[in-house]
């Protein structure tokens, strides 16, 4: 199921990659655990017991309902894991000794944490704003350029 923004597509990479067949389902989120509305009772009630209701509310929720294992996730970072674990049997997505699998980890981590917030919130003061703030437009640019030098750093 996917949610405005580019975390559900993150998923929808994964599962391309991957070659599971999947179903895109819209939904509709608001505020209230009552007024959550969905195309799949099980993902409704899943989504309206979780106390992170901010990430419902700020949209950025993906969310998959797996047939073949009867576990609904949500959160981007958690379904790209559980989808390399459960569907990637040739191990095209991961690894298998555990430093480098744990190093594969610590750069999916870095992108939710900073790579993903940096950019979204720097495309949004550098192009949605309908004010132009100058201060927030060079610290948002400043952390791009952080994570981008990091990203740059490292030996592949």
């Amino acid at each position: 199921m996917l949610a405005p923004g580019p975390n559900a597509w993150k998923v929808v990479v994964i599962l391309e990659e991957l070659g599971v067949p999947y179903e895109i389902k819209a939904f509709k989120l608001t505020m209230s655990r009552r007024s959550l509305s969905s195309t799949s009772t099980q993902m409704a009630e899943s989504l309206a017991r979780t106390s992170c209701l901010f990430a419902v509310y700020m949209l950025t929720v993906a969310a998959v309902e797996d047939p073949n294992s009867d576990l609904v996730l949500w959160e981007s970072g958690a379904l790209i894991r559980y989808l390399i674990e459960q569907y990637a049997v040739n191990k095209t997505l991961t690894y298998d000794s555990l430093k480098e699998k744990h190093h594969l980890n610590q750069w999916l981590q870095f992108q939710m944490s900073s790579q993903g917030p940096y950019y979204g919130v720097a495309s949004w003061f550098n192009v949605l704003h309908p004010e132009k703030l100058p201060s927030a437009i060079e610290r948002y640019n400043n952390l791009l350029k952080r994570v981008l030098n990091c990203q740059d750093d490292q030996q592949v």
